[in-house]
């Protein structure tokens, strides 16, 4: 099967029993629901950060399903192939939006220089004056601590639930909390 995501290898999907099956673009144009605005909005499963996802297969291998994000999924059914090394951009900044006319291919370094122009990068400058890209700040960092310093323990750990909440509370993973607390991505006086 091809690494990339091509339109040549659409496949339809056969139901065992029942009417024909319907071809895979028709399908996926039928979860796209078209706004105002001029965004086509996914309506299919969305990922956290609001991107599209759709499952793919090829005619050569109809039974090895991959997931894709629906905008590359767009792009590909309107205009091909997407070359090695680009990325699939969105002018208009909706990551659930499937509007051709709304995407653009550029390299990872065009995104992140499009983010930048349009202002929607958080920089924080950290303990050297150095400029970082994070989502939280020091004071929110103190604040993490402070919480989870209150925590009580149960035996050798602390409340599972009250370590949620926390992480929960700031949009952070698990795993972001536990290095915030250890010392492992922000410096003791951050």
């Amino acid at each position: 099967m091809p690494s990339k995501l091509s339109a040549s290898g659409l496949s339809t999907f056969r139901v065992k029993k029942g009417p024909m099956p319907i071809p895979l673009a028709e399908r996926f144009w039928q979860k796209v629901a078209r706004t105002s605005s001029g965004c086509w909005n996914w309506r299919g499963k969305r990922l956290p950060r609001g991107y599209g996802q759709t499952s793919w297969s090829s005619c050569e291998q109809p039974r090895d399903k991959r997931c894709v994000y629906a905008h590359r999924a767009a792009w590909v059914l309107t205009f091909g192939a997407i070359p090695d090394g680009l990325c699939v951009c969105h002018h208009c900044d909706n990551p659930s939006c499937c509007n051709p006319d709304h995407l653009f291919l550029g390299t990872h370094k065009d995104n992140i220089a499009d983010m930048d122009r349009k202002g929607r990068r958080v920089t924080v400058p950290n303990p050297k004056g150095n400029v970082t890209y994070s989502k939280l700040g020091t004071t929110e960092v103190y604040e993490i601590r402070k919480l989870y310093a209150m925590i009580p323990k149960v035996g050798a750990y602390k409340k599972r639930g009250e370590v949620r909440k926390i992480f929960e509370q700031f949009a952070i993973s698990e795993a972001q909390l536990h290095n915030i607390v250890t010392n492992k991505c922000w410096s003791a006086n951050a």
